[in-house]
C-alpha cells in the first residue's frame, strides 16, 4: 500500500531528525549523509527509477534512493517498516 502525504512527510522529518546522528561514511568510504539526502530528494520530489538511474552513480546513494522508490510504491524494505530502519544501526552513540 502506497504511504500517504502525512506518512512521506512523517518520513522526511524523521530522516531529517536521524541524518546528524548517523555515522558520516562507512569504513569503505561510502557517504551516509549522501545517502540520507538522496532519499529525502526522492520522496520530496517523487522521483522516478529512470531519474534514479541518471542522478545518482555512486551505489550506496543509488542503492538508499532507490528503497525510497520502493517505500514510495508500498513495496517492503527488507530493513523493516520505514526508511529510518535502515539507519538505526549507524548511529554514533
Amino acid at each position: 500500500m502506497r504511504p500517504t502525504k502525512t506518512q512521506i512527510k512523517k518520513q522526511i522529518e524523521n530522516l531529517k531528525k536521524i541524518k546528524p546522528r548517523v555515522r558520516r561514511t562507512s569504513f569503505f568510504g561510502d557517504d551516509h549523509w549522501a545517502a540520507i539526502e538522496a532519499q529525502i530528494t526522492v520522496l520530496e520530489r517523487g522521483t522516478s527509477t529512470d531519474e534514479i538511474d541518471e542522478t545518482f552513480d555512486t551505489m550506496n546513494v543509488h542503492d538508499a534512493a532507490c528503497d525510497a522508490r520502493k517505500w514510495l510504491d508500498g513495496e517492503e524494505l527488507d530493513e523493516g517498516a520505514d526508511l529510518v530502519d535502515g539507519w538505526k544501526e549507524l548511529i554514533v552513540k
